[in-house]
């Protein structure tokens, strides 16, 4: 058994991937044999609430069935199921209706001190109480970035942040009372309001906020981006600063893009769960997060749940924790972490353990949709990176054979075999371009027939992973992202076609000077870059 109270994974069910029942059963069956007590799902606005049919419209929402069936599921084994709502911010998907306008304070935030907002949100706990059987409910209110400064400012002035959030916040605890329920809220805004946007200095005076939190609200530290156990050990001491019972939430990423991390994943567990065990932290969480569309599989990062399940009970062998975990799944550990190799393949065989170049990088997206004449990121892609991604793509095929998992590795394998000639076809269209050799172009374009071929094929297989585990709604963003990816493609063979046949005599785009994405030329952030956003990746207007 664990040393801890509540050990638990949280799914992301609101960045469009809404889990299939069935697919939340599976996955509680795998956490009940791995040590985990309870599963956690975020649903921001996923969810029905009485009399709020817009609420969760279109997205996907679970029906109160839904949910009552996955609780019962849980608890005949033993796993608690706690959901994760939102009562003041990260609720931009129902703020977009018009029948919400009235509650909203600012972008994606709510009215704070609005009656409205608190009749919503009672009926939010109504459905919460009626659909679980545990009275723990976190309730978020994290990253409320512009809070007050909105509708709220308009109607009451410029006012203290944090004695808005304080407010607010009592009025939801007192909402609660009703219910018996025992609150959790993300700590985030405590920080950043009162040390100027830094989230988690450790400068930060929070003294003044003791004794301040409700008796029925727990504070979470969640933090995903440190292997440091002296960053926990700091940040847990300052929190206990403000109340001594705290969670702590770490991150299993799965967040930027379409391959996970394991590796930093599994280090950042293990010395957040040290630093939990001797700094008294009872209860811990590890996030699945799906930001910017919920690409990656959670299936994809079980060996680094397995591993944070051993590490809390005590385990750190690593040898033993490859071995357990083999057998529990059926596939080798070292194999399963292959599911990596995407995000920069030439990084992961080259950087060492130790290197913050291996920790966070999500090349397999942006240099999928970067754009073949306009590519920002063709700046960072090194000589040879398509070699490697064919390299990536044999390997994970050799794991997308005869195991429950085999769709993951399929997506990732066509995904790698995309890149390796997408990858590096915008530097080469480039440099043909301006040596006006059209018989180059004349072979870089049959790459580009290529490309599309292999994009359709990787769909394919993305789209099977997706409604094997997810809802259907939201995989219509998927649809116009690789279905616009691909007819930008197609034009830029066709213009390239018709510059080599002589029908126009230029191509603009690709006389065009190209800037760094980041200035100055340093060679130390070419290999490390995170970007998340496929928006900002296709082109530099606006969507």
């Amino acid at each position: 058994m664990n040393s801890f109270g509540k050990l638990g994974i949280m799914i992301d069910c609101s960045r469009n991937g809404v889990m299939r029942p069935e697919t939340v059963k599976k996955f509680i069956e795998l956490i009940a044999k791995m040590g985990y007590n309870c599963i956690l799902l975020y649903m921001e606005d996923v969810y029905e609430v009485e009399n709020q049919p817009y609420f969760g419209h279109q997205r996907g929402r679970y029906t109160k069935e839904d949910l009552k069936s996955i609780d019962d599921f849980g608890y005949e084994r033993g796993i608690e199921v706690i959901p994760c709502i939102q009562t003041l911010s990260h609720l931009e998907a129902p703020l977009k209706w018009p029948c919400y306008s009235n509650m909203k304070d600012y972008n994606n935030t709510l009215l704070a001190g609005d009656d409205r907002v608190y009749q919503l949100i009672d009926s939010m706990f109504a459905t919460v109480n009626e659909c679980f059987r545990s009275k723990c409910v976190n309730v978020g209110m994290d990253e409320a970035s512009f809070l007050g400064m909105g509708r709220y400012k308009d109607k009451h002035g410029i006012e203290n942040p944090t004695d808005i959030l304080l407010k607010h916040l009592y009025k939801v605890s007192d909402l609660a009372e009703k219910y018996g329920f025992e609150l959790s809220v993300w700590s985030d805004m405590f920080f950043k309001l009162l040390g100027n946007g830094d989230y988690y200095n450790t400068e930060t005076d929070v003294d003044c906020l003791s004794g301040k939190i409700p008796h029925n609200v727990r504070l979470i530290y969640w933090d995903y981006y440190s292997k440091d156990k002296k960053h926990f050990d700091e940040r847990i001491q300052k929190h206990k600063r403000i109340a001594e019972d705290i969670y702590f939430a770490g991150g299993i990423w799965t967040w930027t893009g379409f391959a996970p991390h394991i590796s930093f994943s599994v280090e950042s567990a293990r010395e957040s769960i040290i630093s939990c065990a001797e700094n008294g932290v009872k209860d811990i969480y590890f996030t699945l997060w799906g930001d910017n569309g919920n690409e990656c599989s959670r299936f994809s990062v079980l060996p680094a749940i397995y591993a944070a399940g051993q590490f809390a009970n005590g385990n750190f062998d690593m040898p033993k924790i490859k071995e357990g975990f083999a057998k529990l799944i059926g596939v080798d550990f070292d194999d399963f972490c292959l599911a990596e190799l995407p995000d920069t393949p030439n990084i992961r065989q080259t950087a060492s353990d130790d290197s913050s170049d291996a920790n966070w990088i999500n090349a397999e997206k942006y240099l999928l949709y970067n754009d073949c004449f306009m590519g920002k990121f063709d700046c960072i892609v090194t000589d040879g990176l398509g070699e490697k991604y064919a390299e990536a793509a044999k390997k994970l095929e050799k794991v997308s054979e005869n195991n429950d998992y085999a769709d993951v590795f399929e997506t990732l394998n066509k995904l790698c075999r995309v890149l390796e000639l997408k990858a590096e076809i915008g530097i080469r269209t480039r440099k043909a371009y301006k040596d006006n050799d059209k018989a180059s172009l004349s072979e870089i374009i049959k790459d580009y027939n290529e490309i599309l071929i292999r994009i359709e094929e990787f769909y394919v297989s993305f789209r099977k992973q997706w409604y094997n585990e997810n809802k259907p709604q939201g995989f219509e963003v998927q649809d116009a992202r690789i279905g616009g990816l691909i007819k930008r493609v197609s034009n830029c063979k066709d213009r390239l076609n018709d510059y080599v046949d002589g029908k126009i005599n230029r191509i603009i785009e690709l006389e065009e000077p190209m800037l760094e994405y980041r200035p100055n030329g340093a060679e130390s952030w070419r290999k490390s870059i995170l970007f998340n956003s496929w928006s900002e990746t296709v082109t530099s207007g606006n969507i």
